[in-house]
């Protein structure tokens, strides 16, 4: 059929419209927008927008993630909602894919503060990452500044870093 309902202005056609493209969900002060987008959110999980293919859309997402915002597929899919999990940014391809237990962090670029399969349910605090891959190795490290394509890429838990320019790194002791 060719029904709609409205939000915000907006019209969506029936397909499109409270299905596995669109979630809203009221009482949690929750959208997402994408196919599987935020796929496993729960009623505790609040004030949440993903939007792109899967963007918050992997980890278990099962009680506590708070106020993040994820836009591009795949951002944030592994967020869950462990030890905070609250007040996360990511914007591009990929960013924060890994991130399961972080808060307080802003990435924007494809593949920024990506983090790896093998330290999902760990997380970082307060990081501010733009550029391609930036800081793309993260898994512990907290109150970085990485600005520039492929910057601190190897930064995995150093904290306290400043890194500008492409491909600089942090060295490590």
């Amino acid at each position: 059929g060719t029904g709609s309902g409205i939000l915000s202005g907006l019209t969506f056609h029936a397909p499109l419209y409270n299905s596995d493209y669109f979630k809203s969900y009221t009482g949690a002060q929750s959208s997402y927008f994408g196919h599987l987008a935020g796929a496993n959110h729960s009623s505790n999980d609040t004030f949440n927008l993903g939007v792109g293919w899967k963007a918050m859309g992997v980890g278990s997402l099962s009680g506590s993630a708070l106020k993040n915002t994820a836009i591009g597929c795949v951002s944030l899919a592994y967020i869950e909602s462990g030890q905070g999990d609250t007040e996360n940014t990511a914007v591009g391809y990929s960013s924060q894919y890994y991130m399961a237990e972080g808060r307080w962090n802003t990435s924007m670029g494809s593949k920024s503060l990506q983090g790896n399969l093998f330290t999902i349910g760990v997380g970082s605090t307060g990081n501010t990452v733009i550029g391609y891959g930036a800081n793309s190795a993260n898994t512990q490290g907290s109150y970085n500044t990485s600005l520039g394509t492929g910057v601190a890429k190897s930064n995995t838990t150093g904290d306290y870093n400043i890194t500008i320019g492409a491909y600089a790194h942090v060295e490590t002791a």
